[in-house]
Parts: structure tokens; sequence; C-alpha cells
């Protein structure tokens, strides 16, 4: 049973269950002021920003790291290690382990119980999953970094679904009715860890075993089944799911342009009247790919024009170098100019008075304010 009160004082409690030696079971506990470092979850806040439930703003700095924590140990410590020196408050990561370009180690846990394994077609084992059996060993591992990063202050935005499968272990097409299944438990398990955000998906549109109108289905059931209400969103491929839904706390974006020049990271903050994340701007690196070979200057730039447009932007890197991992896919070790830049502008936005926006969307694209007493200005790349 997983509990976060929201209220200091005395809590009573009964059960109730189908099962007899669950049902009636009675007793309380004394809730008590958060000590430390606990502010509480993060929630929206006035439209378009974020603040702890203590009153302390929250500016979302993110960084990628989808499937750290299906790595071997000692890599999951060196990407914790990394994230403790580094300006970074959130970060995107799968649930469901990764099958793609750079990633296609297999994980040390599976989420779901074995059914059989069978002879494929080209001699290799094809394993069957039991999809009403789940692995504790799975989700508890699961926590334990969700809980790791809590420690460092970082809130852990969980991809839900993603397309990265390819029938590789089946887990990108289950059908609805274990999907749904698949979301209650897990909603049941982590909705009480206060420093969880809510992915419904990466590039829903590229999970071509989900029609679109699913995903409406999916995201009620994640609402539903959390009386706690974490932050929710939706990622996009090519394409953008409705974001003015109610599901949707905040709006989850792949798509590089807005964030490439003046006046551009505004416009959807007011289609949606939401806030806005640009979760998927490309990356630094240098890989051959058109989305992994960001200079550190360019993905520093991205983060400036999110942040005087009132949005924000989340960081990722995908440099390959021999006998190291790729930060994007595995976690590791940063090597990039660009994680020491944002902390300067994440140190800029901490010290400031609050959230900012621009001061006049149509005249003046580089000038952004908190109120008539503070202005800050960006100058951009063109003045290096």
């Amino acid at each position: 049973i997983r509990f976060m009160p929201a209220k200091t004082g005395i809590w009573h409690y009964v059960t109730a269950s189908n099962a007899p030696a669950l049902k009636n079971k009675q007793g309380s506990f004394e809730c008590v002021a958060a000590t430390g470092n606990n502010h509480g979850m993060v929630r929206v806040w006035n439209t378009y920003s974020f603040k702890y439930d203590d009153g302390k703003i929250f500016y979302p700095f993110g960084t990628t790291a989808y499937a750290w924590q299906h790595q071997g140990e000692e890599l999951q410590q060196q990407t914790l290690n990394t994230l403790s020196k580094a300006p970074f408050n959130k970060i995107r990561m799968c649930v469901f382990p990764k099958y793609y370009t750079y990633v296609t180690e297999e994980p040390e846990f599976y989420p779901y119980q074995r059914k059989a394994n069978t002879q494929g077609g080209t001699n290799a084992v094809k394993i069957t999953w039991d999809f009403k059996r789940f692995n504790p060993e799975f989700f508890r591992h699961l926590e334990k970094r969700v809980d790791d990063l809590n420690a460092l202050g970082i809130q852990a935005d969980l991809i839900i679904f993603h397309p990265y499968d390819k029938g590789h272990w089946g887990f990108d097409s289950m059908g609805k009715e274990n999907d749904l299944f698949y979301i209650k438990y897990l909603v049941a398990r982590l909705s009480a860890f206060r420093n969880v955000w809510w992915s419904m998906a990466n590039e829903f549109d590229f999970i071509k075993s989900k029609p679109r109108d699913v995903w409406n289905d999916y995201s009620a059931a994640v609402v539903n089944n959390d009386p706690y209400r974490h932050l929710c969103s939706i990622h996009n491929g090519s394409v953008y799911f409705d974001n003015w839904k109610p599901y949707f706390t905040h709006v989850s974006i792949q798509n590089g342009s807005p964030v490439q020049d003046f006046g551009r990271a505004v416009l959807l903050r007011d289609v949606y009247f939401k806030p806005v994340i640009y979760d998927e701007v490309c990356y630094e690196g240098n890989l051959p790919l058109r989305w992994g070979n960001l200079t550190g200057q360019q993905m520093t730039e991205a983060f400036w024009q999110g942040i005087i447009a009132g949005t924000y932007v989340t960081h990722g890197e995908t440099f390959q170098n021999k006998g190291d991992t790729i930060f994007w896919a595995k976690g590791g070790k940063f090597h990039g100019e660009s994680p020491a830049r944002i902390a300067f502008l994440k140190n800029i936005m901490e010290q400031g008075p609050g959230p900012i926006k621009l001061a006049d969307e149509w005249k003046d694209n580089q000038t952004a304010q908190h109120d008539s007493t503070y202005y800050l200005i960006y100058f951009g790349k063109q003045v290096q």
C-alpha cells in the first residue's frame, strides 16, 4: 500500500479487499512537517510556470537518459555521480527497456514474468511474456532509482510507452487491455513518489500499434488512478497531440525550430495556455545524424531562447567516444560544453525574482521581464 499524505496530523485508515486476510485492517499514523530539501511535489503555477507544494519556484532544467536504469550497476552509479555534479533537476527516462540505435543491451530485469521461451526463425530465442504477472524486481529497481534521483533533487519524468522495441520484447504492442493493466499497476506503485512526472509516451505517433484515439483512454487512466495528480504530458514525434485536453498539465514538445531564433518559442505558449517544455530540440554531440550533432553553443542557445520566451528546454548529449557510452541513451559521463553554460543560465534564473516572459511579444523578442523592475536581455548567437 502506497500513500503520500498532503496534510500534517493524525491519519486513520481502514482497508477493503476481496482477500479476507487483507480486509478491514485498521490503524493510524502521524504525518509530520517536511524537513530538509523536501519541498513536496512540483505543480503548475500561474498558468505557465511551476512551483513546489511549499511555494518554492521550480525552473525545469532537464536532461535525457532514456535507458540509464536498464544498464549495468556500475554504469548506473556513474550516471548518478554525473548528475550529482550537473545543473539538471529533471530527467526523461523510459520505464520499459529500450532496443534502438546505440542501446541494444538486454536489461537485468524485465517488467513481466516469462511465460515461455520459443525458437525463432533464425535460431534466436523468443521470449513470451505473461502480461498478467508483473515482475516485482523490475519495479523495485525502478523505485530505487527514482528515490536516488529524489535524493539529488531531480524529478523523474517517466516515459510510460515508447516505440523503441520493434517487436524485440513486444512491450510496445501488448494490446489495449494489457496496456491499461500496466498503467494501473505502474501508477499504483509510483504515484506516492513526490518526484515523479508522467510522460504518456515518447514520440507517441511513432508507436504504430496504438491508434491516436487510444491515448485519450490511456491518459485518462493515468489521471484517474493517480490520487495526487502528478504532472502529466505526452511527447510527439512529427505531429502534436491534443495538448489542451485536461489530462495534460503541461506541454511536452519535440521540435527544435521554435528555439532556433527569436520570437518563435512563445507561439506555443500562446496557443495552449499551459507551461511549455521543449523536451527534444536535438542534442549536443558528434553523431552523423541531424538530431545528434549540435555544438555546445547551439544547445545553450536553445535554452536561452526558451527561457526568455517564458518556456523551458530539455538537454541531451550524444557524443560517441571510443570506449564510452552516449549519455542520451545509457547515461555515464558528460563530455560536452553545454552543461556548464546551462548551469550559468539556471543560476541567473534562480537568483532572479521569479519567472520571466517576453517584455513585448510583437516588437522586442530579445528582452524578457519579470515585472517593471527586472529585465533580462539576451543578445543571441549573432553577438559572440
